[in-house]
């Protein structure tokens, strides 16, 4: 069974965090990097366009920071988001909005993959939420259609098994039998 990779964009003012960030990742085969952000209005233009599942996102950045560009977010256009900062004094602030995990610089690259870990099981578990909510949309319209497939097939085996031949077509009707051939 192949799962759909998790799409991560990675924000960082920092190039080298960055493309530490994204060498962490390639290592990790379920997971595609589909951008990169230096700065807050670059990174929420990006997460409107590439709609990722995940952010790693700095919280000081130029112009707007970390939280201000979740703040910009519509709630349905808010991914999951690890912040990956150098400052302990926005942790608390980070799980008040619901941040997946708070990763201090420097990390271990075990911590790292520890938090996206954790990351990819709950989006995974949001994709089967989505999907169990779609398919409980669809049920009765599904229901219907096997409802009228069964009651047409059932009409056609009584049809041809239960009523005799000289009675399936109306009285007539035989003449439209030469024409049929």
């Amino acid at each position: 069974m192949t799962t759909e990779r998790i799409r991560t964009l990675v924000v960082d003012d920092e190039p080298l965090a960055r493309e530490g960030l994204r060498l962490l990742l390639a290592a990790d085969p379920e997971v595609s990097v589909v951008g990169e952000a230096g700065n807050g209005p670059e990174a929420v233009r990006l997460i409107r366009e590439q709609r990722p599942d995940l952010v790693l996102l700095d919280v000081q950045m130029p112009e707007l920071n970390g939280f201000e560009v979740l703040a910009h977010l519509a709630p349905t256009e808010v991914p999951a988001v690890i912040f990956v900062t150098a400052y302990d004094r926005y942790a608390l602030r980070a799980f008040d909005i619901h941040a997946l995990d708070y990763l201090l610089k420097p990390f271990r690259d075990d911590r790292f993959h520890d938090a996206v870990g954790r990351a990819k099981a709950q989006i995974r578990l949001t994709r089967m939420s989505d999907l169990s909510q779609r398919v409980e949309e669809r049920l009765p319209i599904f229901l219907v259609a096997v409802v009228a497939m069964s009651y047409l097939l059932l009409m056609v085996l009584f049809r041809s098994i239960l009523v005799p031949r000289k009675f399936r077509d109306p009285p007539g009707w035989g003449c439209l039998r030469l024409y049929r051939r």
